[in-house]
């Protein structure tokens, strides 16, 4: 189903070579800055990240990145997030930071940006 995902997303919303090889950075455990293990997503190859709450599975979303459409923010690129019983559903971020060990998200609150920022386990 995450490959299916995947495919139907790229087929809308092509994405480049340089967005592909940024995916292994993504793929494992982040801790958001001030929160525990406890509190975690976990980013898989296949498509799919889960977002603990207290140890317990609390949600799960296929993942994608691509460049962001807006011609305005060149260079930037987009985290989207949509929920995996509902494609329909989709969350998307900025990415301001990607690396091996550190992420850092923008997303808008309605009146201004907030920023998450995530350390990888």
């Amino acid at each position: 189903m995450a490959e299916y995902f995947r495919l139907l997303l790229d087929e809308f919303i092509p994405r480049k070579e340089d967005e592909k090889d940024e995916e292994p950075f993504i793929v494992g455990t982040w801790i958001a800055k001030g929160k525990s293990y406890a509190n975690r997503w976990v980013f898989q190859r296949s498509g799919i990240v889960e977002k603990y709450y207290k140890n317990d599975l609390y949600k799960t979303y296929y993942w994608s990145i691509r460049e962001e459409t807006d011609s305005s923010e060149t260079g930037m690129r987009e985290l989207i997030l949509c929920n995996i019983n509902n494609p329909n559903i989709a969350i998307e971020f900025q990415i301001h930071v990607l690396t091996g060990e550190k992420l850092i998200l923008a997303y808008d609150m309605g009146i201004e940006e907030s920023q998450r920022i995530f350390t990888k386990y």
